[in-house]
């Protein structure tokens, strides 16, 4: 048998301990998965290994999560990806990346031809890093998860991303949680997602959405026909939003995840989304928990099971 993953997280091997993997990374011809999260490698650790993925044509999963690698490390990596033609999924989470560093990480993005999953949340890409974000996405056409959630994007960044959404072709999944979004952030992005035809999943839990952007979302999924998963927890969507929602579930027959948990909905807004299930005949998952549903949403909700048992399109249901 031969050694293909190979797990060297949480042992805090520092900077040597990252030369020492660099210089196995070189030479080794079997090895495809590698984990070195919370190794507090820092930005010299990041070099050795960025190094090593200049000559490596083997690794396609490499975790560098937790590792304090910040600017200079993520400049480091995204040289070698230039050059890499092999490493399909990366990690750089929690890596104290700030906009410089993320900026020229995702105009190496441009150019890479094998990344396929990225996961930058919670760093500090900032506005500098957003626009390069909204530019990699108008170019890039092989990433198809990318995670920038908790990075320090304010509202107004939101607007380079979304641009980069209207012309991208590839993306299947984007995780912009607690990235906070106003009205008109909401809007620009629900445009795009109306003209984007490649987003399966999108993330939006705990950023700032109110009853007038969950409007928006409502008719954002009459629209959208290939949108399957949608999490909107922990934000303000109240009634409004939710009855515009359920307005769209009525027609909307390609969502099967959607997430409302801890969105102030009450009783009006509960019943015309249970409402709406008893025609929908997508969803397969719904998760409601943590809102204010009185007893007149939970009648109306044993009507619901009353239907499933029939039906059984709904799988799951939390409303705890």
């Amino acid at each position: 048998k031969v050694l293909e993953n190979l797990n060297f997280g949480l042992n805090w091997f520092e900077e040597e301990g990252a030369r020492i993997v660099g210089k196995i990374l070189k030479v080794n011809k079997r090895l495809l998965v590698l984990d070195m999260h919370s190794n507090d490698i820092k930005e010299r650790g990041a070099m050795y290994i960025a190094e090593a993925l200049k000559v490596n044509k083997i690794l396609i999963q490499l975790d560098l999560g937790h590792n304090s690698v910040g600017s200079e490390g993520a400049a480091a990596i995204a040289d070698a990806l230039k050059i890499n033609n092999t490493l399909r999924r990366l990690s750089l989470k929690s890596n104290s990346i700030k906009h410089e560093g993320a900026r020229i990480f995702f105009d190496a993005l441009k150019v890479n031809k094998a990344l396929e999953e990225l996961d930058m949340e919670s760093n500090e890409i900032g506005n500098e890093g957003a626009k390069s974000i909204g530019m990699m996405l108008g170019i890039n056409k092989v990433l198809r998860v990318l995670k920038i959630s908790d990075s320090s994007i304010k509202i107004d960044d939101v607007k380079g991303i979304s641009k980069g959404l209207k012309v991208n072709k590839v993306l299947t999944k984007l995780d912009m949680h607690s990235t906070p979004m106003g009205r008109k952030e909401i809007n620009t992005l629900v445009k795009a997602l109306n003209v984007n035809s490649t987003i399966r999943i999108l993330k939006m839990r705990e950023t700032e959405i109110h009853k007038e952007n969950g409007v928006f979302l409502g008719y954002m999924l009459k629209v959208n026909k290939q949108l399957q998963s949608l999490d909107l927890g922990v934000n303000g969507v109240g009634n409004e939003g939710t009855i515009a929602i359920a307005e769209a579930l009525k027609i909307n027959k390609t969502l099967k995840k959607l997430s409302l948990i801890c969105n102030s909905i009450k009783s009006e807004g509960a019943i015309s989304l249970f409402k709406a299930l008893e025609v929908n005949i997508a969803l397969e998952i719904l998760k409601v928990g943590r809102n204010e549903i009185n007893l007149e949403g939970a009648k109306v909700l044993r009507r619901l099971f009353n239907l499933i048992k029939l039906s059984q399109d709904l799988i799951f249901l939390t409303c705890s």
